[in-house]
Parts: C-alpha cells; sequence; structure tokens
C-alpha cells in the first residue's frame, strides 16, 4: 500500500540527511528544508507545517559558500531529484550535467520517478547520496571551462528537446491532416500542414497533400 504524503516526506527528509548530514557538517554546509515557493535562485522555500500542500515540490537544501546543494520531492510523479545551484553565477543544473562536463559521468545521480514505496525512498535518497558524495570535488567548485561545458551540454539538449516535441507535433498533426483531407475539410488539413512545410521531416506526399488542399480551398472559396 503506499505510504502517505506525510510519511513520504519524513521519509525523505531523514533518508536525506542520514546520508548528508554528517559529509555535508565537515564542509559546513547550513541545511534548510521546506516546500518551494518556486521563485529565486536558489528557490525560496516555506517551512512545512502541518497542512501538505496538494501539489508540492519539497527541498532539502545543504548551502556552501560556492553552492547550494538541493534534493528535491514533489508529489507530481513521485520524483526525487538533486539540482546545484551556483549563485555567483546564476545558474542551476542537475548534477548527471556537471559530472558529464568534468567527464565523470558515472551514472547514479538521475534519483527516480514514481517513489511510493517507503523501502524504495530509502534505497533511490542513498543511492543518490551516495553518488553525489563520490564526486562532490567536482560539484563543489567546478571550474569555469566545466560550466560552460556544462551549459553547452544543457544547450544542446534543450534545442533535441525542441525537436523531439516538433516530431511529434508533426506526427500527430499529419494524421489528423490527412483524415481532414479525405473528408473534404481541406481548410483544417491545410491549416494543420503549413507549419511544417519547410521542415526537411516533412514528406513528399504531404507536400503533395498541401498543394492540393490550398488548391481545393481556392476553388471551394471561389
Amino acid at each position: 500500500m503506499p505510504a502517505t504524503a506525510s510519511e513520504q516526506l519524513d521519509t525523505f527528509e531523514s533518508s536525506v540527511r542520514a546520508g548528508l548530514d554528517d559529509f555535508m557538517a565537515l564542509r559546513g554546509a547550513i541545511f534548510i528544508s521546506g516546500f518551494s515557493r518556486f521563485e529565486g535562485t536558489p528557490t525560496l522555500l516555506s517551512p512545512r507545517g502541518d497542512t501538505i500542500p496538494g501539489l508540492f515540490w519539497f527541498i532539502c537544501r545543504y548551502s556552501l559558500p560556492h553552492v547550494h546543494l538541493e534534493i528535491g520531492f514533489g508529489d507530481r510523479e513521485s520524483l526525487v531529484e538533486a539540482t546545484l545551484v551556483y549563485p555567483k553565477h546564476g545558474l542551476k543544473h542537475h548534477p548527471g550535467i556537471i559530472a558529464e562536463a568534468a567527464g565523470r559521468n558515472e551514472g547514479g545521480l538521475s534519483g527516480s520517478n514514481f517513489v511510493i514505496e517507503i523501502p524504495f525512498m530509502r534505497k533511490t535518497v542513498s543511492e543518490l547520496t551516495s553518488r553525489l558524495k563520490a564526486q562532490w570535488d567536482v560539484f563543489e567548485l567546478p571550474s569555469e571551462e566545466i560550466l560552460d561545458r556544462a551549459q553547452q551540454i544543457l544547450g544542446r539538449r534543450m534545442i533535441f528537446a525542441l525537436e523531439e516535441q516538433r516530431r511529434r507535433d508533426r506526427k500527430r498533426d499529419t494524421i489528423q491532416a490527412s483524415v481532414a483531407f479525405h473528408s473534404g475539410d481541406y481548410s483544417k488539413a491545410r491549416r494543420l500542414l503549413s507549419p511544417y512545410e519547410e521542415d526537411e521531416e516533412f514528406t513528399a506526399a504531404y507536400r503533395k497533400m498541401l498543394t492540393l488542399a490550398k488548391k481545393k480551398g481556392e476553388q471551394v472559396a471561389s
């Protein structure tokens, strides 16, 4: 049976602190936890009270002069994930990107989603905190070169994500356009196909369909 949100949060915070408190205390880190207010860098936090928000992102944060390590848990997809915040640079990065930029992406930094059961929460947080400690020398004070590479990696991933989203949109819209065209709704087919006319992946068959939809639409209008 899935744990309650309160039990999940209790286990999440206690597991984070069990994994990191001693390690971070040796480095002079300050700990704080709370619900994200989705403002600021690092994010402003509201203390946990008796009431749990309906949609939340709960953060355990360790603050050092050059970096804030945030480990968050959210009820959307029950996600456990770490973030590194570099306030001097105004940057936030997933630790996997920093590790990749440093040539040391050995895995184990992704956290997990659908962390619902208490044993899985403990396991997920334990593995994540262990991998963070193993590469902390890279995370705490990365060089300007590493941060620059991390930005480049993030940029490439964002471009890939946009291209992938366009591919999905194009696939959906061309299917709907084909249905509309064969139903005689040429204006709808034209509207759905036109945004992709310049795409390299826009097939000859759909180019022909768009041309015919435009022609037939003009005939109907006249």
